[in-house]
């Protein structure tokens, strides 16, 4: 019940309508089913003993033995209303399979984008805890694997258990109980052996989320170091780090995927063994071939149907074991409450008034309650004024930033612009509309190097401002090269752009941002000496309009601020 609750919590309204109406048509196969394999015995019995048909109950309310004429006509009739039974059930199941594949992808498709946006809603404090990778790489897997492994075995088991159900139903109606006695033991003693199997499934289940973690955590990693693994030639080293969970991977869905045939191989031997007993038994108390056949097709009708379905519902309810864990990943990030401060768009647009200064007063911060990285932080940053940031790497540089763009939202301190005190949801929002940041790490959407620049800004396109982003970024060259210009597809696959083309790119949508305050962190690191000293001259003209940050380890390229400072004791202190 947990499992279907958390599902039922999951789907918005008309999804819920929708899973009634597949639970609905599922009913209506059930019926259709059962009708199908109720006319298994007229219809043989008029093929193998016409004069009988009259004998069977509902029929002979209608028909009398003598009244009774077999004529070609007559067995086209009874051949075309068992072909009708059989083609109106399968157009249903067409019907049925239609609304249940389109109803679990369109459910993945929104259950992802939910997830997504709660994700993307949660403070930057969240991302570094749980590593950004992980969080987007998980969840897309988990996703997929919660339709797949939950949502499709989940509706197939309904579905399923009303067409067994149904088919036992009308063996009992139809007064072949008898066949029941045997079937039901030996059906018990299945579900007993797969029972057991099934308590590996979960287990199996963990190890491969574990493993899985591992591998995309090992990608990330190997991705950022590949120059670094390659010069050193620890190869070895790092596949060595991969084959432990890869194996582990590879035994885990060798293993499943060799149990789902199980319930299949134990089914078959078992409707085998039932069908030989059935003979066994009606040939014991005297019965003629041909009620013994009548009786077979019943039972082979019935089994035809009923295997395949019991089989469905045991390999379902393994599935459901293997995707049980993947519910606690989507319901934790479902759960999750929005807290980004772009949760007002209204706020998105607004800009705070930023005249004099922005102070940062008696400022401390740490990770998870460990000792400050930031302690008793005092800070100005006066407008029009070009701030540079030096110190050794991994010193809190980058903790700082974060910390001054309200990324990280500090333990203990306050936030000042022009003597207003940033506090609420709404003052942090318009607050971050001051900035723009570029760095090292270059982020490029899969888009045009238009769009790329512009990021998000269609319906406000300056042409003039664009224009000079380029020229400001040193990007004229690069476009003119290119086949469509500024047209030209790029992304995080592409290979005609270098890494210095790319930190050009976020520079130039930094300049056409037009955000009062530019933040540099390490952004022309990819650049050529040439490049990289006119973007710096280029930054300074900036002055009269702009508030700059630079953060650099290039003292050279902290020539043109008007004060620098230096990371020590845990505070920013002038050189």
């Amino acid at each position: 019940m947990t499992i279907i609750n958390n599902l039922w919590k999951l789907l918005e309204n008309k999804q819920k309508v929708l899973f009634l109406i597949i639970i609905f048509f599922s009913l209506i196969q059930a019926i259709l089913e059962m009708i199908g394999i109720a006319a298994a015995i007229p219809f043989v019995t008029f093929l193998l003993k016409p004069e009988s048909i009259a004998e069977i109950d509902i029929i002979s309310k209608y028909i009398q033995p003598s009244q009774l004429i077999i004529t070609d006509q007559l067995i086209l009739i009874f051949c075309l209303i068992f072909f009708s039974i059989f083609l109106i059930k399968n157009f249903v199941i067409v019907i049925t399979n239609k609304i249940i594949y389109n109803f679990i992808f369109t459910f993945r498709s929104k259950l992802f984008l939910d997830l997504l946006n709660n994700i993307l809603h949660q403070e930057f404090l969240f991302f570094v805890k749980k590593g950004i990778s992980k969080i987007f790489n998980t969840t897309f897997n988990e996703v997929d694997i919660f339709s797949t492994n939950i949502v499709r075995p989940l509706i197939i088991l309904f579905s399923e258990l009303l067409i067994s159900f149904g088919i036992i139903f009308l063996i009992i109606i139809t007064g072949n109980i008898d066949g029941l006695i045997l079937i039901f033991p030996i059906l018990v003693v299945v579900g007993l052996i797969l029972k057991k199997i099934n308590k590996s499934i979960k287990n199996w289940a963990l190890t491969r989320i574990d493993n899985y973690e591992k591998i995309i955590n090992y990608n990330f990693n190997l991705a950022q170091g590949i120059k670094e693994i390659l010069i050193l030639g620890k190869i070895k080293n790092i596949v060595e780090k991969f084959s432990n969970s890869i194996e582990s991977l590879r035994e885990v869905d060798a293993k499943q995927n060799v149990v789902t045939s199980y319930p299949k191989i134990l089914l078959e031997q078992a409707v085998i063994l039932i069908f030989i007993l059935i003979i066994l038994l009606m040939n014991f108390y005297g019965e003629e071939n041909n009620d013994i056949i009548i009786i077979l097709s019943f039972y082979l009708a019935a089994a035809y149907r009923l295997v395949p379905s019991i089989n469905k519902i045991f390999v379902s309810y393994q599935q459901i074991k293997s995707g049980k864990p993947s519910i606690s990943r989507v319901m934790e990030y479902y759960n999750l409450k929005k807290k980004s401060i772009f949760f007002d768009e209204k706020d998105s647009l607004k800009t705070l008034s930023f005249e004099k200064e922005i102070r940062l007063k008696n400022i401390n911060f740490n990770y998870d309650n460990n000792s400050n990285v930031v302690e008793n932080l005092d800070f100005k940053i006066k407008k029009n004024q070009i701030i540079g940031i030096s110190g050794e790497s991994g010193i809190g540089k980058s903790t700082i930033i974060n910390i001054l763009t309200t990324l990280l939202k500090v333990k203990k301190g306050e936030i000042f612009v022009d003597d207003i005190h940033v506090n609420s949801q709404a003052d942090f929002r318009q607050y971050q509309n001051l900035f723009s940041i570029s760095s090292q790490d270059t982020y490029l959407l899969d888009g045009t190097i238009k769009e790329n620049i512009i990021f998000g800004h269609d319906n406000n396109f300056s042409k003039e401002r664009f224009d000079e982003a380029i020229k400001f970024s040193r990007l004229e060259n690069t476009i003119n090269n290119l086949p469509n210009g500024v047209e030209t597809f790029v992304g995080s696959t592409i290979k005609q752009i270098s890494s210095g083309q790319k930190q050009r790119i976020s520079i130039a949508r930094s300049i056409y941002s037009d955000r009062k305050i530019l933040i540099f962190d390490e952004a022309t690191n990819g650049l050529d000496e040439e490049n990289e000293r006119i973007i710096f001259d280029n930054l300074k003209k900036l002055k009269s309009n702009k508030t700059i940050i630079i953060i650099s380890h290039n003292p050279k390229n902290l020539d043109i601020c008007d004060e620098v400072y230096q990371i020590k004791d845990k505070k920013l202190k002038a050189k």
